[in-house]
């Protein structure tokens, strides 16, 4: 071989070389930090992944307690995702102890406590994050939906009428309070609040489903079928089953059935 294709072959691998070299480094710079998979910022990463970047920032230690609280928060958060309730709980508990001002995680221990229909203790997460927050939106619909569960619906109505005070595009806290006014016996109400919720948010299927409830209770088949399409379009499993008595032929549904229709509150997180 001459020296020039010597050269040439020298000077190929070198190429090739620099190449990878670059793209190592460029996948490298690409790739997620622990802090970037812990956060989670716009939910691109599932549970597993954000607990193993929350797991990776505890262990490293190092960090101010607040920032410790927040990676406890968030592997919690991710737990209670898994249906890990005790891991989530005990995430939270550290968080507190960590960081004793951080509203948010007294919101997020509040909603996995109710889920578990620990009421009392719930009540006294979301007072907690109304105390050190008072413009929390979000813990006030939080606690509006226990009041509603505990059966006080003047109460829960009050605290959602908050939520939309301080927050008025809160698509969750028009849903509840629509819910609570159509136990109360006021459709109109509730019809309203569920349009503004779908305003609001287009992909709320729970306020499609409950809207077309509001109008099935009215006898209004036609917009019932309607809002309950859009619901199972955007949530299939709104199209399960109904009981026997609640569909939207074969005469008029019974009311005690179309209430199994109407969804339960949402619960909202912190982040």
């Amino acid at each position: 071989m001459s020296a020039d294709a010597i050269q040439r072959v020298i000077g190929a691998a070198m190429m090739a070389t620099a190449w990878l070299a670059a793209t190592l480094l460029c996948a490298a710079a690409q790739a997620p930090s622990s802090w970037d998979m812990c956060n989670n910022e716009g939910k691109a990463y599932p549970p597993d992944i954000v607990i193993y970047g929350c797991t990776a920032v505890i262990s490293a230690g190092g960090s101010n307690p607040q920032n410790l609280a927040v990676a406890f928060n968030n592997r919690g958060l991710a737990f209670r995702a898994k249906g890990e309730v005790a891991r989530a709980l005990a995430d939270y508990d550290e968080a507190v102890r960590l960081d004793p001002g951080y509203a948010g995680v007294f919101n997020n221990r509040g909603v996995t406590l109710h889920d578990r229909g620990d009421l009392d203790r719930a009540f006294a997460d979301y007072d907690e994050a109304i105390r050190l927050d008072p413009k929390n939106a979000t813990a006030f619909t939080n606690r509006g939906i226990a009041y509603r569960d505990k059966g006080d619906l003047d109460r829960a109505i009050a605290d959602y009428n908050e939520a939309i005070r301080l927050d008025p595009r809160h698509a969750t806290a028009f849903t509840n309070r629509g819910n609570a006014y159509r136990e109360m016996g006021d459709l109109d109400r509730a019809a309203a609040d569920y349009s503004e919720a779908i305003v609001l948010d287009p992909m709320n299927a729970v306020a499609f489903n409950n809207r077309g409830a509001a109008y099935l209770i009215k006898g209004d088949l036609d917009h019932a079928l309607v809002y309950y399409s859009e619901a199972i379009r955007l949530d299939p499993r709104y199209g399960r089953p109904r009981p026997r008595g609640c569909g939207l032929r074969g005469g008029d549904p019974d009311q005690s059935q179309i209430r199994q229709r109407l969804h339960q509150p949402r619960r909202c997180l912190s982040g």
